[in-house]
């Protein structure tokens, strides 16, 4: 019995759910499935519970799990401010699964002991000593109420794929919904929400949505989120000097925003082969004038998105999306993998648009002109737009504000 991914863009919750139950239940079979991922736009919070406990009474999965987002993928196209509802029914020979729960009570990663960080992420999966690879855990967090780079550090080297649940500007906005067979779904606005899923047979491939611009330099004067000196000079004169050379210049035009150049902060500035080092990105969000007299005549800072200290290995980058889809679509094909003909993937595309110019966005006002479909997500792809992703960085978690990472589900054990 195959995985199987379902969309509706019906404007009533109710209606779209019976919708995607009848193209799923099609596939279900004498045995309970798997697993049950749900992804609704913010036009379907209100009924989500309704739609998730039909869609289980249907489907009658072993574990289930359903979130809210700013834009929905479904069947590799993004749905961005109009109704949108999907779902991927995981069910493969051998698969097993439990439902994640993470609430605020659970407190911060970062004091978890093993045992716990196992049980919390497993769903109760994981057995005795075995590795953590051994069960793969999706998962998305509310960013007002838990704790997404603790939640991505303790990962380790087990994999956990997700991220950070978009749409909602404040606290309570975002919806995450979890249920065990035979258990009354768990509705909540906090915390942290999955599906760990054992012997699932999948690849996970992400690719930075911004491509490199110079060389690494060090960060030698910064204030929290003000970074002043690269490299012993004014960061400003060193970033005009880059995007000179590289055609970029127009860039700089205006105070803020930076008309999409990000900053990459070095993960492993040591590298023993030479080359530059990986980077998680982040956003330049704009100049920052110093204040006072005295400093009148000093050169702008560079805002960034997160504090940042000195001795830290920078590189600026700038958003590229043919770029960045050329680089997705090598890495898939050095992993050997094609998601035209994956069982199943589960895809996530950060808010900086990396992959704007190869997505499907659908409004009211263009539906006529849809450029092609999502080349990261395929035909089964089902997933969310996130604020930022779950991926493995330099053989390590971390959370990338812009990138794109699908899941591909490549199909039973058997199969390796």
């Amino acid at each position: 019995m195959p995985s199987r991914p379902a969309t509706s863009t019906l404007r009533d919750t109710r209606t779209a759910a019976h919708e995607l139950a009848e193209r799923l239940e099609r596939s279900v079979g004498p045995h309970a499935p798997a697993a049950l991922l749900l992804v609704a736009s913010f036009h379907h919070r209100a009924a989500l519970p309704e739609a998730f406990d039909l869609l289980r009474a249907t489907l009658r999965p072993e574990a289930a799990v359903a979130i809210t987002a700013v834009g929905v993928i479904g069947e590799g196209r993004l749905y961005e401010g109009v109704p949108a509802m999907a779902a991927l029914l995981l069910d493969e020979p051998g698969l097993e699964a439990s439902a994640v729960r993470i609430a605020p009570d659970d407190g911060p990663p970062a004091t978890w002991d093993e045992r716990r960080r196992a049980f919390l992420l497993s769903g109760g999966l994981q057995r005795g000593e075995e590795p953590p690879s051994e069960v793969l855990t999706l998962l998305w967090a509310d960013p007002f109420s838990s704790d997404p780079p603790g939640l991505a550090a303790i990962g380790g080297t087990g994999l956990v794929h997700g991220g950070v649940l978009s749409g909602s500007s404040q606290a309570g906005g975002n919806l995450l919904i979890t249920a065990r067979r035979h258990e009354r779904a768990e509705v909540s606005a906090e915390g942290a929400a999955g599906l760990a899923l054992r012997n699932a047979r999948a690849a996970p491939i992400s690719a930075p949505g911004a491509r490199p611009v110079g060389s690494s330099v060090i960060v030698t004067a910064s204030d929290g989120i003000r970074l002043l000196g690269l490299g012993g000079r004014p960061a400003i004169e060193v970033l005009r000097e880059v995007l000179e050379a590289s055609g970029d210049l127009e860039s700089l035009e205006g105070d803020a925003p930076m008309g999409g150049l990000a900053i990459g902060i070095a993960i492993d500035e040591h590298r023993p082969d030479g080359r530059e080092p990986t980077c998680r990105l982040r956003p330049l969000t704009g100049f920052v004038r110093p204040s006072g007299a005295s400093n009148r005549d000093s050169p702008p800072a560079l805002r960034l998105a997160e504090p940042i200290r000195p001795g830290r290995t920078v590189r600026f980058f700038m958003r590229d999306p043919e770029w960045a889809a050329e680089t997705f679509r090598t890495r898939l094909l050095e992993r050997g993998m094609d998601l035209q003909t994956a069982p199943a993937a589960v895809s996530a595309v950060s808010t900086a648009r990396a992959f704007e110019s190869s997505a499907t966005t659908i409004d009211d006002r263009d539906e006529a002109s849809r450029p092609r479909p999502l080349e990261f997500g395929g035909p089964c792809g089902v997933g969310i737009r996130t604020a930022g992703e779950f991926v493995q960085l330099g053989g390590r978690a971390e959370i990338d504000t812009l990138a794109a990472s699908v899941l591909c589900f490549e199909g039973p054990p058997s199969l390796a």
